[in-house]
């Protein structure tokens, strides 16, 4: 009997300790905790999340091995995300059996931030544009020098605007990486291929007594500055692309160009404006004064004087005293009424306006300063003083803008290089474009 109560009083303690052990298990492993239960990363990229509070034995799996990898380092968890889309990453500890779950967000990754060009050469008045061709899409550009170059951002497009002479650099960054590359641009000096120097110099403008109209007089002495000249007419691509930036913009009640007519040869496709078919380098029709004057200062230059505009006809220093732009023959150098007969642009009757520069040049290299189409100068019409004059403007006020040169719809006279026309500012027809001064 004894020894059944020794026995039973040994199961008792054991079962007790047993028990009391097992309670004592239970304190010893807290409730599980992670640092994180939601990440997002980028493919590629890896993130760690922590084991805060549990045991010391932990198993981690991934519900979707193509998407994510979890792999366990004591309490560290490296997770990384390997292809977009969603996975779950399950905590287990083993002791416990208690268990946590990750979500895990994997995005694209984001390319490296690239650009087109490292190092651009750019113009002063003309521009370039450099491409972002990597990225996250969220870009910032910054000049080190506003005073010599203007920069537009237009989502990955980089247009940069030559402004002074020399070297900038442009900060490009990447908003959401942070990354960063810069452009080296390089300002040069206007080039002038499309454009004559004019050596100044000293001449008579106007007629002589006895010969030309009444406003054509009297006769006298002007002395010019150096200047730049454009060899041709702005043809309907040039006027395009100037429009594409500035919008056809109205001045005194019209647009600077009149494009809802027939004979204009630039149209607005899908809100862009683009040559007619067959028209790119036909010179600017339909074109008003202030148009033109607007084109001008786009591309760093002005209109010309009525001045630098005879004088230039005349063949500025080179001058052999012709009475046309070039030549005493006017079918020579002049598209005028009686040869402008031209069955790729019947405007009038089977006559038209012509390509710029078919026609033979003037002593200084300048197409089409006779015929063609009148063109714009900056004065106001009005007479002549007949006092020597140096850099004359015109006079301050008036109605009337002046016309030179003559023009495909108009009899040979008035492509000579003294006769005078004119217009309201906000006028535009078929017969009037212009061409671009630039000082030296």
């Amino acid at each position: 009997m004894k020894n059944k109560i020794k026995l039973f009083i040994a199961f008792f303690v054991s079962a007790t300790f047993f028990f009391a052990c097992s309670k004592n298990d239970d304190i010893m492993y807290p409730n599980l905790a992670v640092s994180k239960e939601k990440i997002t990363l980028e493919e590629g990229k890896t993130e760690t999340v922590n084991i805060v509070t549990g045991s010391e034995n932990y198993e981690v799996s991934s519900s979707d091995k193509n998407k994510v990898i979890a792999t366990l380092n004591g309490k560290v968890i490296k997770v990384e995300g390997i292809a977009e889309g969603t996975a779950v990453i399950t905590v287990k500890d083993i002791k416990s059996q208690q268990m946590k779950t990750i979500n895990v967000i994997v995005t694209a990754k984001v390319p490296d931030l690239a650009i087109e060009k490292e190092e651009v050469v750019v113009e002063v008045g003309k521009t370039v544009a450099v491409g972002i061709t990597a990225g996250s899409g969220e870009y910032t550009a910054v000049s080190s020098n506003e005073s010599k170059i203007t920069i537009l951002l237009d989502g990955g497009i980089i247009t940069i605007k030559g402004i002074a002479e020399g070297i900038v650099m442009v900060s490009v960054k990447d908003v959401k990486t942070e990354q960063t590359k810069t452009i080296k641009v390089v300002v040069k000096p206007r080039s002038y291929n499309d454009k004559v120097f004019v050596k100044g110099g000293t001449f008579k403008m106007g007629s002589p007594d006895g010969e030309g109209g009444d406003d054509e007089h009297p006769q006298h002495q002007v002395t010019l500055n150096d200047f730049y000249i454009g060899k041709y007419e702005v043809t309907n691509a040039l006027y395009a692309k100037f429009l594409n930036e500035k919008g056809n913009q109205i001045e005194e009640g019209t647009n600077w160009l009149k494009i809802n007519v027939s004979y204009c040869q630039i149209e607005q496709v899908d809100g862009t404006f683009q040559p007619k078919k067959g028209k790119e380098n036909y010179p600017v029709i339909c074109v008003t004064w202030f148009g033109a004057k607007a084109y001008a200062e786009w591309v760093g230059g002005r209109l010309p004087t009525e001045a630098e505009w005879e004088y230039a006809a005349r063949g500025g220093q080179e001058s052999k005293g012709y009475k046309y732009a070039g030549s005493n023959n006017v079918d020579e150098v002049a598209w005028y009424d009686k040869n402008s007969t031209n069955p790729d642009n019947p405007m009038l009757k089977g006559r038209g306006t012509n390509i710029v520069g078919k026609a033979k040049a003037n002593e200084l290299g300048i197409h089409d300063m006779s015929g063609n189409v009148f063109e714009w100068c900056s004065d106001w019409y009005g007479n002549y003083s007949g006092e020597a004059v140096s850099n004359p403007q015109g006079p301050k006020n008036g109605s009337d803008r002046i016309l030179r040169g003559g023009c495909w719809d108009t009899e040979d006279k008035t492509c000579g290089i003294v006769f005078r026309d004119y217009n309201y500012p906000n006028s535009a027809n078929d017969v009037n474009g212009f061409r671009v001064v630039y000082e030296k």
